[in-house]
């Protein structure tokens, strides 16, 4: 999403999209060299490719939760790492967690106070214990004297670094909720260890890594921005639904028969699209 006028007023746009439940479904994309977020159908996925078995040293690495991790603020979580061989047998909080042939595991457990491993594997047995940092809420965050301009210059996502997602959460240690691209420009009001707080409009906010963003100068509230007007691009298989937004954050949730584009900007367009009678695309209403 491309634009030279920052954004960062409260007031937010929605503009729900119903879309039809075809039999291959649909997913969300977001346009990384066009100032549009861009709605289309699925391409065929290849099949993934067989896990490689490996037989290294017994030791458990836990890639997450990293030490000094916020509890989460929720009754289970995940862990994943790995164990260093296929062969080996884990358990947590005595669970048993299956083991990849590659030594890697994955598990999704009741959050505790403190976990404890133990793998074995040909009369081996590694243990590790890990404890959460303290639990943190909203009320120890630190306000900044004013509001400034955060840029989101990095970040990652579950299948790789290519997309440069930054995930916010509701709260400091609540489940992840927002996803913003690189570039998007977001106001930060507070700071709390290594999260800034993000104002996204009257009262919603969104915790992000401190590291992802670049804070800036302070916010300038006597400029503005505008959503566009919305377009429409059909194509035999799929429909793009182009959404003018410069760097406004935006947030997307799927419903049953629908996918609602929340845009968090000053005032909606001031003109109108119509769209619907598509064979992906349903409907639209503001």
């Amino acid at each position: 999403m491309r634009s030279d006028e920052p954004t960062y007023r409260s007031a937010s746009v929605l503009l729900v999209l119903a879309v039809l439940l075809a039999g291959c479904g649909g997913t969300d994309r977001v346009a990384r060299e066009k100032p549009e977020a861009v709605a289309r159908a699925p391409e065929p996925v290849a099949a993934l490719p067989a896990i490689p078995e490996a037989d290294g040293s017994l030791e458990i690495d836990l890639a997450y939760p990293r030490p000094g991790a916020v509890r989460p603020e929720a009754d289970s979580t995940f862990l994943f790492g790995t164990v260093g061989t296929g062969r080996a047998t884990l358990r947590i909080n005595g669970t048993r967690v299956p083991v990849a042939p590659n030594g890697s595991f994955l598990a999704f457990l009741p959050v505790a106070d403190v976990y404890r491993m133990q793998a074995q594997a040909g009369g081996r047995t590694d243990t590790m214990r890990f404890r959460y940092g303290r639990t943190v809420t909203p009320n120890d965050a630190r306000s900044l004297p004013a509001p400034r301009l955060a840029t989101v210059i990095s970040g990652r996502d579950t299948l790789g670094e290519a997309s440069q997602i930054v995930a916010g959460r509701e709260t400091p240690g609540g489940n992840r909720r927002f996803f913003f691209p690189r570039g998007a420009r977001l106001r930060v009001d507070a700071r709390l260890l290594g999260a800034v707080r993000v104002r996204l409009g009257d009262t919603t906010t969104a915790w992000v890594d401190a590291a992802a963003v670049r804070v800036g100068e302070p916010v300038d509230t006597t400029s503005t921005s505008t959503v566009g007007s919305v377009r429409t691009v059909s194509a035999p298989d799929y429909i793009d639904v182009r959404i003018p937004a410069g760097f406004a954050p935006f947030d997307v949730t799927a419903e049953a028969d629908a996918v609602g584009i929340t845009v968090f900007d000053r005032r909606a367009a001031e003109e109108r699209v119509s769209v619907g009678g598509d064979a992906f695309l349903r409907a639209g209403r503001w």
